[in-house]
């Protein structure tokens, strides 16, 4: 091809240290000729695994107990592949733990040094344990959709849950005839990320002229069937009065209103529903469920782009970097 193995070698692995055009030049026949990076033989020569680990909340067992994370695995893992690194899913609840010896997964997998980097999905970030090992293995972490805590070391690309809850409380509290609730899941291990959604919808709420009695905060578990069954085993109070209740994530929301069709309610005429997250099921059921848009389509590919940049060998950026959520309104809420 009349080019140095050196050239070959920078355009395969997509650097920028080359032309773009030599370097589809060189993709295209390595393309043709049907050649493939040996990512076991990178591993050797620059003492990489190709593979970056996705750690998610102790609480997380499933993909289809929270539909946000799962579709922000998804969006990670497309990220990802395009820098030509593979994924492994970590998940650190206490049936791992049992069957490791006491000793954590993430531990066991930071120490045995199998990933490049780390993306944790947990509410709180990193732990203490968890900081010390990142430092000791000298292993890149960026942090995504979480409170900010601990930023002396770990990147983190946030949603801000607090003023998601203000913009639902301003929209929902100019309904004065509907009665304001707010539906939240009870995790012991996201207690203070609940704190601020029940304050900035209470601000927001205020801000419109209303209030949030604490006995109009109701817990389900994170579920579509313990939303359900809530509204299910309470639907004489649902019934009495018009509604409109902010949910903290879409997948209660759909079990809310799966809940509210079946004891007879409509939406939004006898009762709003406001979820939080924007998955993308949220606009294809009927009713297309209103919702908080987190722009995960933002906070994922920075993360993943400061990820590669660490683990390429930049310094520690500390970087917090807050996204705003926005109002969609869809069929289950009234338009302003």
């Amino acid at each position: 091809m009349g080019v140095s193995q050196a050239t070959v070698s920078r355009a395969l692995n997509n650097s920028s240290l080359i032309t773009e055009g030599k370097k589809k030049y060189i993709q295209q026949k390595a393309a043709e000729y049907g050649f493939v990076l040996n990512s076991q033989a990178q591993s050797l020569k620059t003492n990489r695994t190709g593979t970056v680990g996705i750690l998610f909340p102790k609480h997380y067992d499933s993909m289809n107990h929270n539909l946000l994370l799962a579709h922000m695995y998804d969006l990670i893992q497309q990220e990802l592949i395009n820098y030509g690194y593979d994924i492994m899913a970590i998940y650190d609840n206490e049936n791992c733990h049992n069957m490791n010896n006491g000793i954590s997964t993430f531990e066991r997998v930071i120490r045995g040094r199998k990933v490049d980097g780390v993306i944790v999905l947990r509410v709180g970030g990193v732990t203490q344990r968890e900081m010390e090992l990142l430092r000791y293995y000298n292993t890149p972490c960026v942090c995504m959709l979480l409170p900010a805590q601990n930023t002396n070391f770990v990147n983190y690309f946030t949603s801000d849950t607090e003023y998601s809850a203000f913009v639902a409380g301003t929209y929902l509290g100019k309904f004065k005839n509907y009665l304001p609730i707010l539906l939240i899941s009870k995790i012991k291990d996201e207690m203070a990320e609940t704190n601020r959604r029940i304050a900035g919808f209470r601000r927001g709420l205020f801000e419109a002229g209303g209030t949030l009695p604490d006995k109009n905060i109701m817990t389900c578990d994170l579920s579509i069937e313990s939303a359900y069954n809530y509204v299910v085993a309470n639907q004489d109070f649902f019934k009495r009065q018009k509604i409109a209740i902010f949910v903290s994530s879409d997948v209660m929301a759909l079990g809310v209103c799966n809940a509210m069709i079946s004891i007879g309610l409509k939406m939004p005429e006898d009762v709003q529903v406001l979820g939080t997250d924007d998955v993308p099921m949220a606009g294809w059921l009927h009713p297309r469920l209103s919702t908080m848009h987190i722009p995960v389509e933002n906070i994922i590919p920075r993360g993943c782009s400061v990820l590669r940049q660490l683990i390429e060998g930049e310094e520690n950026q500390n970087l917090n970097e807050i996204f705003k959520p926005y109002l969609v309104i869809r069929d289950t809420t009234l338009p302003v």
